[in-house]
């Protein structure tokens, strides 16, 4: 295949230049998507500004993507069950399948860490790693989820993060109906959380916040939160005393990545509770 597509490339914090890239052949265990939409993670703009250290440069960005198949090969398209043309979201590791995480079910640690505009530079062929791109490579053992087509792209595109909440707030933390939960952090991935925390039946869920966080308060409060702290306004530790009755949270969810929220995270926290701190880098404690 000789058609060529043009990607940003990140080359050097803070310089991202636009270059081409031949579309590569096809293997039986591969496939090719035509972006449709690529989201923007929180940690886009630390790799963008050099915050997060030793990145593969020259890099494509892009870990969540939305796209429809260009070209899928015979193996791939039985395992994933799609065909040309289809809709679908790609998770953003590459797993090998074989190491220890990989076959605990836990592939997100797989021991070879490689991931989609996280990880691969453009000098390891084909080049096509993520999906700040007309058109991102489709590399074996990859994880790839049809969509319907009746989805609009801007709700498609966040199936990657509210899977985080499901993850962090369900199948780590062990959220369940009743509990007590506080989330730290109403960002995108703290509003995941919530989403994750009410469909698993928790009552009452908390999101605190800072000052410059009010919008994202008040969506919380649309999503279902029963209560928001604005962590500058008020002692985030009596107030959960008080909306608690004295028993604290069963559960905290931490995304904040900061280390005093993460205190308070344990000081919020009733006996044998659980406290949950990751999602910065897709890392979980």
């Amino acid at each position: 295949m000789n058609q060529k597509a043009k990607a940003a490339v990140l080359e050097a914090p803070g310089k991202i230049a636009i270059k081409e890239f031949t579309l590569p052949s096809i293997g039986p265990e591969e496939g090719l998507i035509r972006v449709e939409m690529a989201g923007v993670c929180g940690s886009d703009p630390k790799f963008y500004h050099g915050k997060i250290k030793n990145l593969p440069t020259p890099m494509i960005l892009g870990h969540e993507t939305l796209g429809h198949i260009e070209e899928i090969g015979i193996v791939a398209a039985e395992r994933y069950g799609v065909h040309k043309g289809d809709r679908v979201v790609v998770e953003a590791n590459i797993h090998c399948g074989l190491c220890y995480y990989c076959l605990t079910g836990n592939y997100q640690f797989c021991e070879r860490e490689r991931g989609y505009g996280t990880k691969l530079s453009t000098k390891t062929a084909p080049g096509l790693w993520g999906s700040y791109s007309e058109y991102m490579y489709l590399a074996p053992n990859s994880e790839v989820h049809k969509v319907s087509d009746s989805v609009p792209a801007e709700a498609a595109i966040l199936t990657t993060v509210i899977a985080n909440g499901v993850q962090w707030a369900r199948n780590l933390a062990g959220a369940s109906i009743g509990n007590f939960v506080v989330i730290q952090g109403a960002g995108q991935q703290g509003l995941a959380c919530l989403v994750g925390a009410l469909e698993s039946g928790c009552r009452p869920v908390i999101v605190t916040g800072l000052s410059v966080d009010s919008p994202r308060l008040a969506l919380a409060k649309v999503l279902g939160a029963h209560y928001t702290i604005d962590v500058q306004k008020e002692d985030v530790v009596a107030r959960v005393t008080e909306i608690t009755n004295g028993r604290m949270a069963d559960i905290v969810v931490d995304v904040t990545g900061n280390p005093q929220a993460i205190q308070k995270s344990l000081d919020m926290v009733r006996p044998q509770g659980t406290v949950l701190a990751g999602g910065l880098t897709g890392t979980e404690t």
